[in-house]
């Protein structure tokens, strides 16, 4: 009688344990990042300046032949959340903007990122908690100025003047490789290449520079980053 009991507890116990196994297994399965995107097209000029204002995450800029500028923006959370949370994670990501405003009668584009103010909860904007990637397309013959905080920045197949600065991350443009550039890059830490103009120098024990001085018909290119790496390469 004695074993029947033991043996009878013991599967309770083993199935206890699976049940709890399950279900502490499925609760971490439920758990998921909160995801939105958003797409917004433009008319613009073949050759005007578009500025890129406190990007932030991943951002690559391809040039193409369509006379309109398209922004497309993916927020992911870095957190992940029981399904009851996603909504109200999915408005924290709502309250990071991406808008693109026309001025200058079409010969001017500003896209502008605007994260949420400070609280004593949100010391760093939303920033610690948002994932931002964007794809923007661009006439190829446009000029673009890039202000961008930290992350990535590529930009392909783009063929007018660009200013790039980033604070912390890298910069990587892919140029149509028959044109002349005249080049300004600077890395206060980090490194510069380029399969253009002449070889890079160093700054001291942290940083690079290259500059070149081709014809004045050459497109210009001034490019910064505080820490990470310039590359410039033939497409």
């Amino acid at each position: 009688m004695q074993e029947k009991c033991t043996f009878k507890l013991s599967l309770f116990l083993a199935a206890a344990l699976v049940a709890l196994f399950t279900t502490s297994e499925a609760q971490t399965v439920a758990k998921k990042k909160a995801e939105i995107t958003t797409t917004e097209r433009q008319e613009f000029g073949s050759r005007g300046t578009i500025y890129i204002v406190d990007s932030f995450g991943e951002i690559r800029v391809e040039g193409w032949d369509q006379q309109e500028v398209e922004v497309t923006v993916k927020r992911t959370t870095q957190k992940e959340y029981e399904p009851k949370n996603i909504a109200k994670a999915v408005k924290d990501l709502q309250r990071v903007k991406i808008e693109m405003e026309l001025v200058s009668e079409s010969t001017m584009l500003i896209i502008k990122t605007t994260f949420p103010p400070r609280t004593p909860t949100r010391m760093l904007r939303g920033k610690s908690n948002a994932n931002l990637e964007y794809t923007i397309k661009v006439p190829r013959h446009s000029k673009l100025v890039i202000n961008h905080d930290i992350g990535e920045v590529t930009v392909a197949n783009v063929d007018g003047d660009m200013e790039v600065t980033n604070r912390i991350g890298e910069i990587s443009l892919k140029l149509p490789q028959e044109n002349q550039y005249t080049i300004d890059a600077k890395a206060k830490i980090g490194d510069v290449s380029s399969e253009f103009g002449e070889p890079t120098s160093r700054q001291k024990l942290l940083g690079a520079k290259l500059e070149s001085d081709p014809p004045p018909t050459a497109r210009r290119l001034f490019l910064r980053v505080g820490i990470g790496e310039i590359q410039v390469s033939k497409m």
